[in-house]
């Protein structure tokens, strides 16, 4: 007989765990909570219809998410409470701190190895990460995710956040360079931040936010336009732009120095990135 589930006057047979319940199950052993599994093949449906990349590609990215924290899980070099994983698209984004550069080659490594990976995007560092910032960063992702989720002109459930010692990472996908731009914008403005980087990419043929038109064909991803606000003032934190149209800003350049482009956005030449295609 199969694996069965007791009850007080009954048992019943299990049935095999389709994908969905496969990934909550996975959820909630990692979180170490357990009702996020009650209802996590729920909120999975309710995310994945409400994302532009579509629900295969938002059950991908999860399933490839969850395959990258089981092996660091396993491994004996990487910690997983140290590594951040997020994916989209098959491009998978590694933040946080380590203890070493070993553990940092390792994760990279693990990821790179994953079935369905694209690219490894690296934005871990050696550093140490007191209780204090960790809330710090905790605080600043939940106001920006916030802010983001009520904002008109940008589709929220659309751009992912990561905090790492007050640095905002932004990853995800924009109809336009204006919503890109505005996404950006309003995580300068917000309390904390201290750096943005964005691998947003803008993508004209995706569902427009609510209420606007799509944009013409001459609003290409490289064409960057000033987010809302005072782009100029010299209290906004520095943004790092590595979403769509960042190669072309500094391909040919080889000084480390950021370029500023129209929009006031900062485009760090290629050489500089961790991007890492996977094999």
């Amino acid at each position: 007989m199969g694996d069965i589930a007791t009850q007080p006057n009954r048992t019943l047979p299990l049935r095999p765990l389709g994908r969905w319940a496969a990934l909550a199950l996975l959820a909630s052993l990692t979180s170490g909570c357990a009702a996020p599994l009650i209802l996590g093949a729920g909120a999975m449906t309710v995310n994945a219809a409400g994302e532009r990349r579509g629900a295969v590609s938002y059950l991908d990215d999860n399933w490839i998410a969850m395959r990258i924290r089981t092996d660091y899980v396993r491994s004996d070099v990487v910690k997983l409470a140290n590594v951040n994983v997020s994916v989209y698209q098959g491009k998978v984004l590694l933040t946080g701190v380590t203890a070493s550069d070993r553990e940092i080659d390792e994760a990279v490594k693990l990821a790179k190895a994953v079935n369905g990976v694209k690219e490894v995007r690296n934005e871990l560092k050696v550093a140490h990460e007191s209780y204090a910032e960790l809330a710090q960063d905790s605080a600043i992702g939940n106001a920006v995710k916030a802010r983001l989720l009520t904002d008109e002109q940008v589709r929220g459930m659309d751009i992912h956040v990561e905090v790492t010692k007050s640095v905002v990472y932004l990853l995800g996908m924009a109809h336009s360079v204006k919503e890109r731009d505005q996404a950006i914008a309003i995580t300068q403005s917000t309390p904390g931040v201290k750096e943005v980087v964005s691998y947003v990419e803008v993508d004209p043929n995706a569902e427009p936010v609510a209420g606007q038109p799509k944009p013409p064909q001459s609003d290409s991803p490289a064409a960057s336009t000033a987010p809302s606000g005072d782009s100029g003032s010299s209290n906004k934190p520095p943004v790092v732009d590595r979403g769509s149209g960042s190669a072309s800003s500094g391909a040919a350049s080889s000084s480390s120095t950021p370029d500023a482009s129209e929009s006031g956005v900062l485009r760090r030449p290629t050489i500089t990135e961790e991007t890492i295609p996977a094999k």
